[in-house]
């Protein structure tokens, strides 16, 4: 799971608080993501109405099972993690073709459960926003094409090490 809270401050560490007492809440053996998305939109959409002010978090969450290698995900407005898949050597967008809204944003929301392979050795990169959003002097973005081409590069890497170079590249690039 990874997510990325509105705002800053302590208003941003109580939601993120929320989030983690959400999925907490769930049986560890929840595999279905959709259910984990729809779960923390439920429980945000009460803080919504009682004060009438916005509060939504993006959120992947995903399952990779080992034996049958496969993920399955569900995506609420994050950008979408890139998956190595060390066979073919490429590294795949889990973009959805038709984008889900942020956890918090619509009641009752049914999120999309979505699946594809995962076989031994490949990856799966989660980033937040900051990343893409990073900017140099002239106003330029890191965007998704650098840390897609980061991936291809560094992907034979541990997840650590691609980490650590990925955000070695970011400070350089936005100084």
């Amino acid at each position: 799971l990874i997510c990325d809270v509105m705002g800053y401050g302590v208003r941003a560490g109580l939601l993120t608080a929320l989030i983690r007492g959400l999925v907490g809440e769930l049986d560890a053996r929840t595999e279905n993501p959709a259910q984990v998305l729809a779960e923390i939109n439920r429980g945000f959409m009460p803080i919504f109405q009682q004060t009438g002010q916005p509060v939504f978090a993006t959120v992947f969450c995903g399952v990779i099972d080992t034996e049958l290698q496969r993920l399955t995900y569900a995506n609420a407005g994050h950008p979408p993690p890139l998956h190595l898949r060390r066979a073919t050597g490429t590294v795949v967008s889990l973009c959805n073709s038709d984008p889900e809204p942020a956890a918090g944003l619509v009641d009752g929301y049914l999120y999309t459960r979505y699946e594809c392979p995962f076989d031994v050795g490949d990856l799966l990169l989660g980033y937040t926003d900051g990343v893409l959003e990073a900017a140099d002097s002239n106003g330029e973005l890191f965007g998704e094409e650098r840390l897609t081409a980061m991936t291809m590069r560094h992907g034979e890497s541990s997840g650590q090490v691609l980490i650590d170079k990925v955000v070695a590249a970011v400070r350089g690039f936005s100084g």
